[in-house]
């Protein structure tokens, strides 16, 4: 195995270890140790790849938002309905993002390192309002979406994810009508 194929399966095992044990135990709970057992890794292993746990946190939400910001501006035509498909599918195959975002002081942290990143994102939902959006009606819908998100992945994905999209995207439109 090459040493960035080796990298990448390292923090990848660490870090679906960390949110297994999300499932279990309080984040300020949560011990390195506990990380290097769930993950079957040496603490080694853990401290050539992360510094503290909150660097894992950091890792995982950089490397998602920059491979879905890639996604996203790779698109021909990004309109509110895109960003809603994205959004949806971005949450299915990413759900620990559900809980860290109910987890006010995890959010928060993870907030504090991604600025840059929160706004691209901002940019191009700004995009699909044509420049004319006010920042706050562009972070209620924001707001809006991560929470029906939230509890979709709470439910285990009840609803079809094409559900999700057509009931967020309905609400999005009445809201810019109005």
């Amino acid at each position: 195995m090459k040493r960035t194929e080796q990298v990448a399966h390292s923090r990848k095992t660490i870090t679906d270890a960390l949110f297994r044990l999300f499932k279990k135990y309080d984040y300020d709970k949560i011990t390195v140790s506990q990380i290097t057992a769930e993950a079957g890794v040496a603490r080694n292993t853990f401290y050539r790849n992360f510094s503290s746990i909150e660097d894992i946190l950091i890792y995982m939400f950089e490397t998602s938002v920059n491979d879905a910001l890639k996604t996203l501006t790779e698109h021909d035509n990004i309109n509110s309905r895109v960003l809603v498909e994205w959004r949806v599918n971005f949450a299915k195959q990413h759900p620990y993002f559900a809980y860290i975002h109910n987890q006010p002081k995890l959010w928060l942290m993870v907030e504090k390192y991604c600025q840059e990143n929160q706004r691209r994102i901002f940019d191009l939902l700004e995009g699909t309002h044509n420049g004319t959006a006010d920042p706050f009606d562009i972070i209620f819908e924001q707001a809006g979406m991560n929470a029906v998100l939230a509890l979709w992945v709470q439910s285990g994905f009840e609803r079809e994810e094409e559900s999700v999209v057509d009931f967020i995207y309905s609400k999005l439109r009445a809201d810019n009508k109005g």
